[in-house]
């Protein structure tokens, strides 16, 4: 898969070795979005243990959320749950890396408050969708990952704060 080894976000990076696959974060602790399990800033990139028995090969960092694709293709995601945009089906916080359920993605991408994944061809997306930036057709937030019909063949992903693109 395409390796993005560098994220970052509104106040926070994350790192990833090419080799093994670990990934470091450092920046702003806000709701746990450096995956350490607190809300501690770090000034200096610090490995995510929670992750470290998982080959992470891209890794995206949202506002308040963080997202990461392991070489088998499962997704990762941690940081503030608010409108689901962890995919977790709920708005809970998560302050250590948790797998989304139900996908196996080949690329992954963090918007402002949402997250799109490319699994088999096709998008799937979910959490804030105010500006309809999931593609749904509606102005829902979505708290588990949802495919967006009529999308196929997709190989990559990226996506801004209110919109994406594949």
């Amino acid at each position: 898969g395409k390796k993005k080894m560098i994220s970052a976000g509104g106040s926070h990076s994350l790192v990833v070795s090419g080799s093994m696959g670990k990934v470091w974060s450092f920046g702003y602790g806000y709701n746990g979005k450096l995956g350490h399990g607190g809300e501690e800033n770090e000034q200096v990139p610090r490995v995510i243990e929670a992750l470290a028995r998982v080959v992470v090969i891209r890794v995206s960092a949202g506002n308040v959320h963080s997202i990461a694709l392991a070489s088998n293709g499962d997704v990762f995601t941690w940081g503030v749950g608010l409108y689901g945009v962890l995919g977790h089906g709920n708005e809970e916080n998560q302050r250590v890396p948790k797998k989304v359920e139900g996908i196996g993605a080949t690329d992954i991408t963090a918007g402002n408050l949402h997250s799109v994944a490319v699994v088999r061809g096709e998008l799937y997306v979910w959490g804030y969708n105010y500006q309809g930036q999931l593609g749904l057709g509606d102005h829902v937030n979505y708290r588990v990952p949802t495919v967006v019909p009529g999308v196929s063949g997709i190989t990559s992903v990226a996506a801004g704060s209110f919109h994406s693109l594949s």
